[in-house]
């Protein structure tokens, strides 16, 4: 009776290390599933980024040829409002444009440029005027 009880605990014994067996061989597939999916996760996540990064940049590229011609038109307005005032107060120029002039060793540019009998007039066009930009152009012109 003893041995047949401990030949019966011995069988259950061994059913359920059968049972462990499968489910940690499922266990073990299941999780090289996962660490396969999570690397074609991964793939697609970093492809998405490279995208959307590429997307940003392309974006900011735009902008900044937006703001670039809108710079450039907002210079040429001011430039032929400047043209204006110089005629309104009978002051003859000669070519109001952007220049690069050299001084000494540094070459300065201006958005408007104008040479009035024994008078150069400079000016720097901003469509956001900030105090450093004052300071900025202030020592430009101190030469």
């Amino acid at each position: 009776m003893i041995v047949d009880d401990l030949k019966e605990k011995e069988k259950r014994t061994e059913e359920r290390l059968d049972k462990l067996e499968k489910v940690m061989e499922e266990v073990v597939q299941w999780s090289k599933e996962n660490a396969k999916a999570i690397q074609e996760l991964t793939k697609g996540l970093n492809f998405l980024t490279k995208t959307v990064d590429k997307g940003f940049k392309e974006i900011w590229r735009e902008i900044g040829g937006i703001a670039n011609t809108f710079g450039m038109m907002f210079e040429e307005t001011v430039r032929e409002g400047i043209i204006r005032w110089f005629k309104e107060n009978n002051i003859q120029v000669t070519n109001v444009s952007p220049k690069t002039v050299r001084v000494g060793k540094k070459l300065l540019e201006f958005d408007i440029y104008a040479e009035a009998e024994d008078r150069v007039y400079v000016d720097e066009v901003k469509v956001r005027l900030r105090e450093r930009d004052v300071e900025k152009f202030s020592n430009k012109v101190a030469f």
